[in-house]
């Protein structure tokens, strides 16, 4: 399994009913009204991406440039969020409502992913074979590997169940810089050009964090020139 990033209309990526109340959500708390339908617009990368590169060009990006110039990349963790044309560090939502507490709960266990309607984690589960509202007990194998896919991948300590959204453009600038300092050239023919080098069946797995920098700036690209988000969701 793996997952891509999303160029797309909030209506394209969920139902209507999950896509209006998000939908409401936004513009109710993000400033600037920016750009989240785009009805019967989807972009999105023909071959999938592992689920641990984000996290791993997130983890190349800050260590060879510094934390302070890749604020952006590292704002939204995999399948959690989205990046849209506002101008804002980092926002959190919380669709089903900001839980009680002080914030420091863990991450969610295999069995409450399996009786959230709507959510990701139920998505995921359905794709294994698992129903979202059945009893039954998963097959260790998946569970642990769900487990460790939330633990290592999924949303940050005390965001469980919120919703991460970061700025488009300050993404786009430092994507940028990123290929400039894999001496890569900021365009979209070096961009696709790179990525072909790793089409061989020898190299499919190589240089993860460059494979995931190329996916992410050209699918950021056509969310820019759409004026839509770039979705990062399963």
């Amino acid at each position: 399994m793996g997952f891509n990033f999303l160029a797309a209309g909030i209506e394209e990526i969920m139902g209507p009913s999950d896509a209006d109340s998000l939908a409401s959500l936004i513009r109710a708390n993000v400033p600037g009204d920016p750009p989240i339908s785009k009805p019967g617009f989807e972009f999105c990368m023909r071959d999938e991406i592992g689920w641990s590169w984000w996290s791993e060009l997130q983890q190349h990006a800050a260590q060879r440039l510094g934390d302070d110039r890749v604020q952006a990349l590292l704002a939204v963790d995999a399948w959690t969020g989205a990046y849209l044309d506002v101008d804002c560090d980092r926002l959190l939502l919380w669709p089903d409502g900001e839980p009680d507490g002080d914030g420091s709960e863990g991450q969610p266990t295999i069995e409450v992913l399996g009786h959230r309607p709507a959510s990701f984690f139920s998505r995921i589960l359905r794709l294994l074979g698992i129903g979202r509202a059945t009893d039954a007990e998963p097959d260790p194998e998946i569970r642990g590997m769900l487990d460790a896919m939330v633990s290592n991948f999924g949303a940050r300590d005390g965001e469980s169940g919120a919703f991460q959204i970061a700025s488009l453009p300050r993404l786009i600038g430092e994507l940028d810089g990123l290929l400039r300092h894999e001496d890569i050239e900021v365009n979209e023919e070096s961009v696709r050009r790179t990525l072909a080098e790793y089409e061989n069946d020898d190299r499919i797995d190589d240089d993860p964090h460059i494979q995931c920098l190329c996916h992410a700036w050209l699918t950021a690209r056509v969310a820019s020139d759409n004026a839509c988000p770039m979705w990062l969701l399963k």
